[in-house]
């Protein structure tokens, strides 16, 4: 497959455009909740989010890199990488699981539990998606991508946010 130097300069740029707004959705997002947070709450995301991103890491398994690395990429094979993705969907959900109940039985913080359900389903769709962004990337089509990307982290970012600070609340009233 030749690409011409046209798409390369083009990917090259929607891709920076992409990393610069992720870096700036995230700094965003860090401000928001360091300014609605107690500082412990603040932590508690923190630690949610660090368990959900390595289940996310270990999960993925590289197929978006495979993906992007064959030289035939056959529908056979985009099955067969679409059925991986399930299968590690499952693995995620199983690990998660298995931190759920660590988390249970050994923190007295219950909103960090609260707050890993919610970023688990972050890495179930991160996951879903690990073929779609491996086929986007494939073809160079960093337009779609990066446009994809930030809908994408928008979206979960206000609802996310906004619904687990809601759930959070409305269970601890629940409890007084």
């Amino acid at each position: 497959m030749m690409i011409s130097k046209s798409s390369i300069k083009s990917a090259a740029i929607w891709s920076s455009i992409e990393a610069i707004s992720s870096v700036g959705l995230s700094f965003i997002s860090i401000i928001y909740l360091a300014r609605i947070l107690h500082p412990s709450d603040y932590g508690y995301i923190a630690t949610a989010q660090i368990m959900s991103s390595l289940i996310g890491m270990i999960c993925s398994f590289g197929l978006t890199e495979a993906v992007i690395q064959r030289k035939e990429l056959d529908d056979k094979v985009k099955e067969t990488a679409f059925t991986g993705s399930l299968i590690f969907i499952l693995i995620a959900l199983l690990l998660s699981s298995i931190v759920l109940f660590c988390l249970y039985l050994f923190t007295t913080e219950k909103i960090v539990i609260y707050i890993f359900v919610f970023e688990t389903m972050g890495v179930v769709f991160t996951i879903l998606s690990l073929l779609p962004t491996a086929l986007l990337l494939r073809e160079l089509k960093m337009s779609a991508f990066t446009k994809r990307t930030l809908i994408s982290r928008i979206l979960f970012f206000c609802g996310n946010h906004s619904s687990c600070i809601k759930w959070f609340w409305c269970v601890e009233c629940s409890f007084w």
